[in-house]
């Protein structure tokens, strides 16, 4: 279901009387999260969290369920926008757009976009805050990549006319728009989800890219989108999780495409680095090659935790899957 606004419905948009999100702001040296049981720091800091209504603010998005989740979500909203994508371009795009103007300077855009009475009804209080350090992954970038896609094939979009496809002036125009705030929340996301690879390091080889979930506990880690997933127990400041990595990698992927059709030649040669940096760190950190499985996450001790299901899925998003996996 498509909303505008209180992102509950086809409705008119009132901006103005619209309550904004609830953000803790604050730089609380626990929500780096990189002591020991830094879950149980962060939610003992969260209990005395001095929240603040930023905006109002406007969004036009799809919802996951209009009685019980009249509300946009970053990490759903780029798999409704796929199915949309196929149907509507131009409609996509627009909902596209209209997360990013929700994107703070820093490049951060909050994972739950409780907008308005109706959605602020069905969410306690205490689960309203957003949290500046918290990601989720990157999906609206699998919308980019698919438009990017139909754009270099035209034949292969089937739906509705789309002023986009029928006008390359127009859709150059929307790359040029949306590829510095792609840039941005890349940005973002690598810098507040970085992990530490001190304990990683191989002899001949300077791995750059390991990335950790922010908002983990032993029970969840909702910000990554798998909620409850197995993860190495307890967690620790200095594991790293492949699902991060890989979604850093997809980001990768779509930037460096951008790049090239653009012609942002200094851009490109950056990404092609990065993408090699990445399949490094995957190869290295994070695959067993006489398990044939992945690393899961690592810990700063011996024990790993290895999982089969979840890394072919979260990598085949990638181009980087074909280049990574050898079996």
């Amino acid at each position: 279901m498509v909303g505008q606004a209180t992102t509950s419905g086809l409705e008119e948009p009132t901006s103005s009387t619209i309550p904004g999100t609830r953000i803790d702001a604050s730089s609380a040296l626990e929500y780096t999260e990189t002591d020991p049981h830094f879950w149980e720091k962060a939610a003992a800091t969260r209990t005395h969290a001095s929240a603040q209504d930023a905006g109002p603010y406007e969004l036009f998005s799809a919802v996951p369920s209009r009685p019980f989740f009249p509300r946009g979500f970053l990490w759903d909203e780029g798999f409704h926008l796929q199915v949309i994508l196929e149907w509507d371009i131009d409609l996509a795009l627009e909902i596209v757009l209209s997360w990013f103007r929700l994107m703070n300077a820093d490049g951060w855009i909050a994972r739950e976009q409780i907008l308005g009475s109706e959605a602020r009804s069905k969410v306690p209080p205490e689960f309203q805050i957003q949290y500046p350090h918290y990601a989720n992954p990157p999906t609206l970038f699998f919308v980019v990549a698919a438009f990017l896609e139909h754009l270099t094939k035209p034949s292969s979009y089937s739906g509705q006319p789309s002023q986009y496809l029928s006008h390359p002036a127009r859709s150059t125009s929307f790359l040029k728009d949306i590829y510095p705030k792609l840039k941005t929340h890349y940005r973002w996301f690598c810098r507040t989800q970085s992990g530490s690879l001190n304990n990683y390091q191989l002899p001949g080889m300077a791995l750059s890219q390991g990335y950790r979930w922010r908002g983990r506990t032993p029970q969840h880690t909702l910000t990554s989108g798998l909620d409850d997933h197995p993860r190495a127990q307890p967690p620790h400041p200095e594991e790293l999780h492949v699902d991060a990595l890989s979604w850093v990698g997809s980001m990768v992927v779509t930037l460096r495409k951008i790049s090239i059709f653009l012609g942002e030649h200094e851009d490109e040669r950056t990404f092609s680095e990065q993408e090699i940096e990445i399949i490094q760190s995957l190869e290295k950190a994070h695959w067993s090659e006489s398990d044939l499985i992945p690393q899961y996450s690592m810990e700063a001790c011996p024990r790993r935790c290895a999982t089969r299901a979840m890394f072919p899925y979260c990598h085949s998003a990638s181009d980087l899957w074909v280049q990574t996996v050898h079996i």
